[in-house]
């Protein structure tokens, strides 16, 4: 019979008496927390002995299953760890045989049961059953705690192998100090035996690489980054109310990107910045554990104190908004770029926030480089970051990650000055046979074109006047409008090769996000751009979506379109559909300080823009190199001229783009929004 005691029901274990304390909420009821190998008891010592008296402690008694000899050395192993922070429970006692057998012939159920310190506290279970929302400085703190306790052990080369939120204990939360993991039996650590079973990972936390189980270093990585979102998230009330039970996450929907996943990223870019989103998001894309960012790279992004945020000093700022069918925060339709407070913590010295800024923005400038294959400015970057890094203990971590990439730098840029590329040959699009003439097709829109044609004509018969030798009104105009068909054809053959091109990019393409569908609520009062976002992040891609016009144009003006190649705040384009028929494309960049300014890329007029109050239109958009092609409802409109941003981005739909676009009450739906990348 599985042992269950009474309370106050005595034990003596090497000498000391407990007891078996009683449930403080439930009289006549042992306090105990059942988990999935087994119950803990709460004991209290009420003898001296090697104990002190009055000290807690806990005893686990597992399932049958679950009684491993392997227990005893391990416990013996990980005791080193024990004065890690979060680490308390390797602090144990293994019941055994050997050294026990007086109180296993009593109580055979305790055959490798474990002894050890009792943690006070809450459970992050327990919290996200709650949803109830914590505040800024609570989410970071435990954020933080959780992070720092990651920190150390990457350090030392050990995983728990089972993070979840029944295995996180949270003695901040009740008077106490810190964060502790519990459920250790299945630790990694250099030179421990494995375990006979391996843990594939808890419901809503398991990466979709570890099926069969994961023992290394890497194990952690990926539920550790779905339960420091999970905490930084837990600001948001729309974060909480969105959690599914025992976990923010349904298993099913484990790294796929379903609404909750969007709403919780959406709530790290509002709440903290692009940077924490980012990490998350590598995590929840990433093929194995080595994809996810080490929490060394999540130490250094998480700000020091809760009022390091991202504000906006005046209207319509980029902050990642809703990505749900409710509106978001974020693209400043008054062109303004973010500016992120950067308030010291008194908790930390002013040398040491200032070395953990600087590492992280010499790492985002050498990302940039490496994105846009420029390693030799990319390499020095990280060299400048390492060695910040290394100047301060509390990074070492993070240096040794940084000392790994410029190796793999320094091979690639190696192998990049001995190799020459061999580039495939594609097949020479038709020729079509066209007379020459002196004219440059670029990006042109219709319009434009018919322009030019009767450009043409004048210019011809300006000329044949003015010649004058003989040359009769009839030939006139037969050479002018030679001209007109010849520019016509011209552009009938150019068509042909660009369709070409486009279909072969067409035909290469893999769909990595949608169909989507929702609304965007106008928010005419609140300065902000109504976003939803792709959660990729593309250089060369296709996006299409059906964009249904909120209102008759009788009742106001109206705008939607793309941000794509989005690099934050109000860095990237922005290609502009509005109500009157135009369109335009802007490079939004930053300067310095909180200026920024825009410059028209491109402009034009849609000529087959359905803007009926119950209409829509289907916008296509097409990004290879620096080269772009926009279709509206299936023509084609423009080619655009992309070089002067060629690194990946974000994708996202937006409307309300400009000042006066948006009417409150109204939304603008977006049906079977979908992004193919582009290899």
């Amino acid at each position: 019979m599985f042992f269950r005691p009474n309370p106050n029901d005595e034990l003596i274990i090497s000498g000391v008496t407990y007891r078996v304390a009683e449930h403080p909420s439930a009289p006549g009821i042992p306090h105990g927390q059942e988990g999935r190998a087994g119950i803990v008891y709460h004991l209290h010592p009420t003898s001296s002995g090697k104990k002190a008296v009055g000290e807690n402690l806990a005893l686990k008694v597992f399932k049958p299953r679950f009684r491993l000899p392997y227990l005893v050395s391990q416990a013996e192993r990980i005791a080193t760890y024990a004065d890690l922070p979060g680490l308390q429970v390797c602090r144990r006692t293994v019941l055994s045989p050997s050294r026990h057998v007086e109180l296993l012939r009593q109580h055979p159920d305790l055959t490798y049961a474990v002894l050890m310190p009792w943690i006070e506290g809450p459970t992050w279970l327990e919290v996200v059953l709650e949803k109830k929302p914590y505040s800024r400085e609570q989410s970071l703190a435990l954020a933080r705690a959780l992070t720092e306790t990651l920190v150390r052990m990457e350090e030392q080369g050990i995983a728990h192998c089972d993070l979840s939120g029944p295995n996180v204990m949270l003695p901040v939360l009740a008077g106490r100090e810190g964060l502790e993991l519990v459920d250790v039996e299945g630790i990694y650590a250099p030179g421990l035996p494995q375990p006979e079973a391996l843990s594939s990972g808890s419901a809503g936390y398991a990466h979709k690489a570890i099926r069969d189980g994961a023992w290394n270093p890497k194990a952690d990585r990926f539920a550790g980054a779905v339960l420091l979102a999970e905490m930084l998230g837990w600001c948001d009330e729309q974060v909480c109310q969105a959690a599914w039970s025992e976990s923010y996450f349904e298993p099913g929907e484990t790294q796929k990107n379903g609404k909750r996943y969007q709403t919780l990223l959406t709530s790290l870019r509002r709440h903290w910045d692009d940077g924490i989103a980012n990490l998350f998001e590598r995590a929840w894309r990433s093929d194995t554990l080595a994809d996810c960012p080490t929490f060394g790279e999540w130490l250094v992004a998480l700000p020091v104190s809760s009022e390091q945020r991202v504000e906006s000093r005046e209207q319509k700022v980029v902050s990642n908004a809703e990505l749900s069918v409710e509106r978001g925060k974020g693209v400043e339709s008054g062109e303004l770029l973010v500016e992120r407070g950067k308030e010291v913590s008194d908790e930390l010295p002013t040398a040491q926030v200032e070395t953990v800024r600087e590492v992280r923005a010499f790492m985002q400038a050498a990302r940039r480089m490496e994105e846009q294959n420029n390693l030799d400015d990319a390499l020095m970057l990280y060299r400048q970051a390492r060695e910040l890094a290394t100047t301060d203990p509390a990074l070492r971590s993070l240096a040794h990650e940084i000392a790994l990439t410029l190796q793999d730098l320094e091979v690639r840029r190696r192998g990049k000055e001995s190799l020459v590329p061999v580039m495939p040959v594609s097949p020479a699009p038709p020729v079509v046979p066209v007379p020459t003439l002196p004219v440059t097709i670029e990006n042109r829109s219709s319009h434009k074109g018919k322009g030019w044609v009767w450009a043409l004509v004048i210019v011809g018969l300006i000329v044949a006047g003015l010649i004058g030798l003989g040359i009769q009104q009839q030939q006139a105009e037969e050479h002018a409008m030679a001209t007109a068909q010849a520019y016509e054809m011209q552009s009938t053959a150019t068509a042909q090769v660009r369709e070409n091109y486009v279909a072969s990019i067409v035909n290469s393409t893999q769909l990595v996000f949608g169909p989507e569908s929702g609304d965007l609520t106008h928010a005419a009062d609140d300065s902000n751009v109504e976003v939803y976002y792709a959660s990729v992040s593309e250089k060369d891609f296709i996006a299409d979506a059906k964009f249904y016009n909120p209102y008759p144009t009788t009742t106001g003006s109206w705008d939607y379109g793309f941000l794509f190649r989005y690099q934050g705040g109000n860095d990237q384009y922005r290609l502009v559909i509005f109500s009157d028929t135009s369109w335009k494309l802007k490079n939004t960049v930053p300067d310095s300080g909180d200026e920024w300014h825009s410059d028209i890329i491109a402009e034009g007029t849609i000529t087959n823009l359905n803007v009926e109050g119950n209409g829509y239109n289907t916008v296509k958009l097409i990004c290879k190199g620096s080269k772009g092609y926009l279709y509206v409802n299936e023509s084609f409109i423009a080619e655009l001229d992309l070089s002067a941003r060629t690194n990946s981005g974000g994708v996202v739909i937006a409307t309300g783009i400009t000042n006066g676009d948006e009417i409150n009450g109204y939304s603008t739906k977006y049906q079977d929004f979908k992004v193919w990348e582009i290899p």
